[in-house]
């Protein structure tokens, strides 16, 4: 499942935001792709809908890596 969310959140940021694909990583971190809060918010969402899973509020935040993000998520859904 992290891979899935990992390439998820790659695939779109690349395709809706225009972020250039060499950038995309699991360790890159979002404030450093020129990302804001809505963007991320926008991403949240579009998780919660693709993968039916719940994103709480402060989960998917600029200063996090799109890994880290991900591990939270599956922390957040593991109950």
């Amino acid at each position: 499942m992290k891979d899935k969310l990992i390439e998820a959140i790659t695939v779109m940021l690349k395709d809706k935001y225009q972020v250039p694909a060499l950038q995309l990583h699991a360790e890159a971190v979002y404030e450093e792709l020129s990302l804001d809060s809505l963007t991320l918010l926008e991403v949240s969402m579009a998780l919660e809908r693709g993968f039916d899973i719940k994103v709480p509020d402060g989960t998917i935040l600029p200063e996090h890596t799109i890994a880290k993000s991900v591990d939270s998520i599956l922390l957040n859904n593991a109950a």
